[in-house]
């Protein structure tokens, strides 16, 4: 996952990398997902600069559930659900 508001790591050069290179090694299990709003920590932000990130107090909604299920559906336990 990259933050698509991080202003430490090119998402738009990073993301097309990263798919180029899962495609051209044939690795089904790789994905890349660039989520708008989420700085270079993945927390919800407005700007990405480095000046807000202390005034900010939560991951992206739903960045934990997807990294779950993605690892869930892995490893065969799709159907289990975190409590």
């Amino acid at each position: 996952m990259l933050g698509g508001l991080d202003r430490s790591v090119p998402t738009g050069e990073t993301a097309p990398a990263f798919r180029k290179v899962f495609r051209e090694s044939r690795n089904p299990d790789a994905t890349v997902r660039v989520v708008p709003q989420g700085n270079h920590g993945l927390l919800e932000a407005l700007t990405g600069f480095d000046s807000e990130a202390r005034f900010l107090a939560y991951y992206l909604r739903g960045f934990q559930n997807s990294v779950a299920s993605w690892i869930r559906e892995r490893v065969g336990l799709a159907g289990l659900t975190a409590k």
